[in-house]
């Protein structure tokens, strides 16, 4: 049961007073952060909540939405007080993210929001030989070939102690700060190589030197490559032919030991996210044997629709969990987004490439998409859906075709 308060006794009262009360045992008050700052993509102001312990999570978002943020803490409060309090509080608050047991949070809350998983896990289908791949992958298996002569990249494969120690220390952990930053999420020594797990490391030398590496564990008859690291600003004078090159590099080997799949490990769910846009090209696929959680991803709850959130959203298409457990597709488009035919079919096909279920294509304005191009999702299984239909607070102006 929930006590409202009163309008009249509402009105008496301070901003950072006012809060209903919702005497459920089930929920367990939140920290709520308040966030503010200008989007990455176009740098437009932008205003979001976070309510969770977990400030790992916290950070990932707020690096993942904003260029320039600052962050304050609110007070702790439950999930189902928080879209009411943050309407009435924060009205310009356009976006609401809950780190939490997802399974407990009130149905209107669970209805609207997209529970979207910290990672999503991937593999490649090596089962044909290296020429063959790079003929089917050709901005992937065939462009890492020549940036390898290009760069004079080789590779070594090791077991041996002091070289997985060196890898740890002096290229996995700077590599981690590096991107992440100081409070980025790091494993310990024993998660990249657990005694109880067969494992090896690949690195990629270049002249000789030790550039980056990665290491493969041998689970349950998978050969899964995870915890990569790059020295420091190698990366950027060679953004593809490094991370690649392990890639390329893994295939032939494990093709050599009879495998005929390299899992990947876990990737952002975000498809322009730099290292999940390259396994596409390396022709990644969804590994369906995975168990996604609800209660192991953020639940991330449109509020208001403004620039700010239009901007994060059309550049980030994303993956997100449905009640059925299994991911499906959501892809955003405001306003003359695509000049092309090609560039809108490119997007969209990036789900149909890396095989997640029931896709949805969200527009603002019908009208900025020709018919023609609508019609062409007919047979893709991608559902056009208007982009109103998903904020909890406010709905977006939808202008329908006529």
């Amino acid at each position: 049961m929930k006590f409202t308060i009163p309008p009249l006794i509402k009105s008496l009262l301070r901003k950072d007073e006012i809060e209903l009360h919702d005497t459920s045992k089930t929920e367990t008050a939140l920290p709520v952060f308040i966030i503010e700052g200008v989007t990455k993509n176009g740098r437009i102001p932008l205003i979001c909540a976070f309510a969770g312990q977990n400030n790992i999570t916290r950070h990932q978002w707020t690096d993942l939405i904003f260029a320039e943020s600052a962050e304050n803490y609110i007070k702790n409060l439950t999930p189902s007080q928080l879209p009411e309090y943050l309407k009435v509080n924060y009205p310009d608050c356009a976006l609401l993210l809950i780190r939490y047991s997802n399974e407990l949070l009130v149905p209107d809350i669970h209805e609207k929001a997209f529970f979207i998983p910290n990672f999503i896990d991937t593999f490649i289908d090596i089962s044909d030989p290296l020429p063959v791949l790079c003929k089917k992958s050709r901005t992937g298996y065939a462009n890492i070939r020549r940036l390898l002569s290009l760069n004079g990249l080789t590779y070594e494969i090791t077991t041996e102690k002091n070289a997985c120690q060196d890898f740890y220390h002096s290229i996995y952990l700077p590599y981690l700060i590096e991107r992440h930053g100081i409070k980025s999420m790091r494993d310990d020594y024993t998660d990249l190589f657990p005694e109880n797990i067969p494992s090896i490391l690949i690195f990629i030398k270049q002249k000789g030197l030790r550039i980056a590496g990665g290491v493969v564990h041998f689970v349950d008859g998978k050969c899964i490559f995870r915890f990569l690291g790059v020295m420091e600003r190698m990366e950027s004078s060679i953004p593809q032919g490094i991370i690649g090159s392990m890639y390329y590099f893994l295939t032939k080997e494990m093709q050599i030991l009879g495998y005929t799949k390299l899992f990947l490990g876990g990737s952002p769910p975000f498809l322009n996210n730099g290292l999940t846009r390259h396994k596409l090209r390396m022709m990644a696929q969804l590994d369906q044997t995975f168990k996604y959680q609800k209660s192991r991803s953020a639940s991330c709850l449109l509020l208001n629709d403004c620039p700010g959130i239009r901007d994060f959203l059309c550049g980030n298409p994303l993956l997100y969990l449905e009640n059925s457990g299994k991911l499906a597709g959501a892809l955003w488009i405001n306003n003359d987004q695509y000049k092309t035919r090609e560039d809108f079919v490119k997007e969209y096909t990036l789900f149909k490439r890396i095989g997640s279920g029931k896709n949805h294509l969200y527009l603002w304005n019908i009208d900025s998409v020709p018919a023609d191009w609508i019609e062409s999702l007919a047979d893709t299984g991608i559902a056009v859906m208007p982009a109103s239909e998903k904020f909890y607070l406010t709905k977006g102006k939808q202008i329908k075709r006529t």
